[in-house]
């Protein structure tokens, strides 16, 4: 959607190069952006070295299917996790 004239929460003012704007109208905010919240970093704390955090945006364009991609890097560390806690055969 098109940023109104002096909206502090949009990211695309036309004055910044944002990954969220069009590149083609800066004004155009074409993506979104998410955080985690507070309560999921105390939880998170709380489990000490059993959590793990990660972020489930693409690390770069094109890279969907790729070993970058969405959740596949947290994936991969959850998987490592697992192999190391198996007791050995």
């Amino acid at each position: 959607s098109r940023c109104a004239e002096g909206d502090v929460t949009c990211d695309c003012d036309g004055t910044k190069s944002a990954p969220l704007c069009d590149s083609t109208d800066p004004r155009v905010q074409v993506r979104g952006k998410a955080y985690p919240t507070r309560r999921e970093f105390e939880v998170a704390r709380a489990l000490g070295a059993q959590a793990t955090i990660g972020s489930l945006c693409e690390v770069g364009a094109g890279s969907v299917g790729s070993d970058s991609s969405g959740y596949a890097p947290q994936l991969a560390v959850l998987a490592g996790r697992v192999k190391a806690s198996r007791p050995a055969e």
